[in-house]
Formats: C-alpha cells, sequence, structure tokens
C-alpha cells in the first residue's frame, strides 16, 4: 500500500495492530502518528514510548503485551529499531527474536504497536526483515524524489485551500531543495501570511539554503562564469562562512558532480544514484544538470585542483582567501 492508501484507511477507522515506519522523511512520519493519534479521545488512549538505545528489545515485548487499566487502547512508539539491517543483527537476543516472532502471530489486539526505523536501507534478505514486511503494515516514508515532493505539496494546498502561483511554488522547492519537511515547514509560514502566495512572498520569507547557495557557486565554476564565481564566493564570506567552511563544501558539490556523471553513464538512473551515494535525489539531478556540458576528463581536473586547494588550506599555507581567486585561474586554464 502507498503511505496515502495508509493514511486513508486510519481515518476510515482501519487500524492494524502492528506498523513498521520505514525511512527519514520528519514531515511524513508526523503526519502518519497525527493522522493514527486523532482517531482516539485523549482519555482513550495510552501513549508510551521505547527507545532502543537506551532500553533492551525485552521492554517492547512487555509493553506490547499489557493491558491498560485507565485507557482502552495501548499506543506503543517504538524509536530505533535496527535489526532490520546487517550491523543491527545483535540488538535482539535469540529468545527476543523468538518472542517477537510469536507475538507477530497473535498480537494483542489492545495495543497498537509501531516500529520506528530511522534508516534509508534496510536488510531485505534478513529474516526480521520480511517477518516485518509481511506481517506489519510497512509505513514508506524514505525520502522522496522530486516528482513525488511536489505532488505531495500540490495534495497539502488542496486539502488546506492555499494558493500558491506556479512560480512560486518552483522558488519555493528550489530554496528548500525539494526536501518535503523542510518545504512543509515553510508552507506552513507562508499560510499563516494569508492571501494567495506570489513570487515576492516566497523571495521574502523563504530563505535561501547554504546549500542552494554552494551549488549556484559550483555551477558558476563549472560553466567558467568566473564573474559571477567570485560574487557569489565574496557574498558567502560576508555572512561569516569561512573560506575553509566553503571549500570543503565545494569539493563535496563536485565531487558529487564527477560520481553522478560516472553513475550515470554506466546507466545508473537519478533514483538508483541518490540511493548509491546516499544523498537526496534534487541533489543528483542538480550535479547532472551541472556536470552535462563538461566532460568527465575536465571534471577530475577540477576535482583534483580542490584537492591539492584543500591541502594547502589545511596546512595553513598561503591566504585562505587568496586561494578561491587562484583555484579559479587553475581551473579554468584546464
Amino acid at each position: 500500500m502507498s503511505f496515502q492508501q495508509i493514511i486513508q484507511r486510519i481515518r476510515r477507522g482501519d487500524i492494524q495492530s502492528i506498523y513498521t515506519v520505514f525511512g527519514q522523511e520528519v514531515y511524513l512520519q508526523e503526519v502518519f502518528e497525527r493522522n493514527l493519534r486523532q482517531q482516539f479521545d485523549e482519555d482513550s488512549l495510552e501513549v508510551t514510548a521505547v527507545d532502543l538505545d537506551e532500553m533492551p528489545f525485552e521492554r517492547v515485548l512487555q509493553e506490547a503485551d499489557s493491558f491498560s487499566f485507565f485507557s482502552p487502547k495501548r499506543l506503543v512508539l517504538v524509536h530505533g529499531v535496527t535489526f532490520t539491517s546487517a550491523a543491527g543483527a545483535s540488538q535482539l537476543t535469540k529468545q527476543e527474536a523468538k518472542a517477537w516472532e510469536e507475538y507477530l502471530k497473535n498480537p494483542n489486539t489492545e495495543t497498537i504497536v509501531v516500529l520506528y526505523i530511522h534508516q534509508d536501507r534496510v536488510d531485505r534478505r534478513r529474516k526480521m526483515t520480511k517477518l516485518l514486511q509481511n506481517q506489519t503494515v510497512w509505513v514508506d516514508v524514505s525520502v522522496m524524489d522530486e516528482r513525488a515532493v511536489r505532488q505531495q505539496v500540490n495534495n497539502y494546498l488542496q486539502e488546506v485551500g492555499l494558493v500558491l502561483a506556479p512560480d512560486a511554488l518552483d522558488e519555493l522547492l528550489n530554496r528548500t531543495g525539494f526536501q518535503l519537511t523542510s518545504t512543509m515547514n515553510e508552507l506552513v509560514k507562508l499560510q499563516q501570511a494569508g492571501g494567495p502566495v506570489d513570487l515576492e512572498m516566497v523571495q521574502t520569507l523563504v530563505p535561501r539554503t547554504l546549500e542552494s547557495d554552494v551549488f549556484a557557486l559550483t555551477n558558476a565554476i563549472a560553466a567558467g562564469q568566473i564573474s559571477k564565481a567570485t560574487q557569489i564566493y565574496q557574498d558567502l564570506l560576508l555572512l561569516d562562512h569561512t573560506p575553509i567552511q566553503l571549500h570543503a563544501l565545494i569539493v563535496s558539490q563536485f565531487r558529487i558532480m564527477f560520481q553522478s556523471k560516472i553513475l550515470h553513464q554506466s546507466g545508473l538512473l537519478e533514483q538508483d544514484i541518490a540511493s548509491h551515494l546516499k544523498v537526496h535525489p534534487y541533489r543528483v539531478k542538480l550535479a547532472l544538470q551541472s556536470g552535462r556540458e563538461v566532460s568527465l576528463e575536465r571534471l577530475v581536473g577540477f576535482y583534483d585542483e580542490l584537492i591539492e586547494t584543500d591541502f594547502k588550506m589545511k596546512q595553513g599555507i598561503g591566504f585562505q582567501e587568496a586561494h578561491f581567486d587562484l583555484l579559479l585561474t587553475k581551473i579554468h586554464s584546464l
């Protein structure tokens, strides 16, 4: 089932005993939990949180099997689940794993258990992962691609009756880097401003991120726009970002550019590249756009110069502020 189908079922009162919430998109986690809680009166639901970073899994079993004397329903929120990955295999003892398997076959109908897997990946070969996928409601809240984020935002706008001009929506998504949680947080601010939202409102109320400015900077460098790159760099210095900090971000962006280009040439799609590099799909899209007109050989040359400059800056060789101008000169002589 899709995320939206699960939410619709919950709103109809079709609530299951065990949910597994997989992924790191905070906004979707909040939507899921809020809709679950809203199906009960405040006095009719007892909520317990268990953090497996601090407690043994035995505590989950105890809470799941317990009954409340004060509320007809109990909600047990279990954070820090890692036993679906190879690295977290030791999180369950053999006895706990066996007891949990038995519980999955016959869960306590008076308790709703929600397992949160705050990870981008799970080991689907593991027995416990298969059990959760087959015997619980698997709620996918992993990071969305650009198209899915836009659809989610449009659904929200329709639901709350907020009108956003097309160019304003594009600017909002670009400023938040198509990060759903950030986008929804900014939408709440725009909603509080009242009335239809136009481009000027977004430009005034939604701040640009350092990531978007660094992307514009690296894009200008790759395109050979020296004066534009210099202006963006100087603006960022005026905002109290240090040369070493900015250089590290430039290195990171160029690394994603040439890695994405290599993986794309090998036949991988944007979503697969993002998963492989463990970055947001939107960053991969921008990286591929920036590197489209630049040969792989030249990108690698750029990166080599960046690494050499990085070494000099960390060793205290020369003036930090002068390294950027020298770097531009060397890069565009390649």
